[in-house]
């Protein structure tokens, strides 16, 4: 090998060390963005939880029709005609209630809680709440999906609910007596993702006293909600 040979050989061993040298710089760097980008991510990241409780609310039958608070009229009507033709009077809280907690370090936009039903009890009769069971409007997952109050909270703050699910609210027979299930939390964080977190629910209703008052269309019912500290995760 000539000394030409040898002076192209070392330029294109330089060349390709060159290559080699941005290659790395650019996968390093981009590691480091990367690695930037997640810690304030996780610097804004929101993080909801419903605190253990239990939680008593007391509610009063109100003639609210098919309606569900919260829900448009109009998709009611279109998605669940047989929710429609049949009438009875709803319970609604008469306080808000629950205490769920931004426990992360940025703000949680848009919280929302949806109510999962697994198992019911209705009189003497338990029985699971499957996939085709839920497709039932009382169970829908729409209709049971309401927003978290107030809209924007901010690191440490707490919010309440402002109703039940539906399958409490248009428990038309007063048949509940338990519900256990799976509630799921979401919030969007400062950057618009969503984020959700699930924990285990009970559930317990009972009448708030033994003698109705004369006007039976407000007869209150206790609402009471625990939390299974044992099923808690995140999606």
């Amino acid at each position: 090998m000539t000394l030409d040979d040898l002076a192209s050989l070392s330029q294109v061993i330089a060349a390709v060390g060159a290559i080699l040298a941005v290659v790395a710089s650019l996968y390093f760097t981009r590691r480091t963005l990367d690695e930037v980008r997640e810690d304030r991510r996780l610097r804004q990241a929101p993080y909801l939880v419903w605190k253990p409780g239990p939680y008593v609310t007391c509610t009063e039958e109100v003639d609210i029709g098919p309606s569900v608070p919260g829900v448009n009229p109009a998709f009611i009507r279109q998605s669940f005609p047989e929710l429609v033709a049949r009438q009875g009077i709803s319970i609604l809280p008469t306080v808000d209630f629950g205490e769920i907690a931004n426990i992360g370090a940025g703000a949680a936009l848009e919280p929302s809680i949806v109510w999962i039903p697994d198992r019911i009890c209705l009189g003497a009769e338990e029985f699971a709440v499957d996939d085709a069971k839920r497709s039932e409007p009382s169970y829908h997952r729409p209709l049971n999906t309401m927003p978290v109050v107030p809209a924007v909270l901010a690191a440490g703050e707490v919010g309440e609910i402002t109703r039940l699910p539906a399958f409490i609210v248009k428990d038309y027979d007063r048949r509940v007596t338990w519900v256990k299930g799976t509630i799921e939390l979401s919030c969007k964080d400062v950057g618009g993702l969503r984020q959700s977190w699930r924990q285990g629910f009970y559930l317990f209703t009972q009448p708030a006293d033994e003698h109705p008052r004369e006007n039976h269309d407000h007869r209150h019912v206790r609402v009471t909600v625990g939390l299974d500290p044992a099923r808690f995760g995140t999606e």
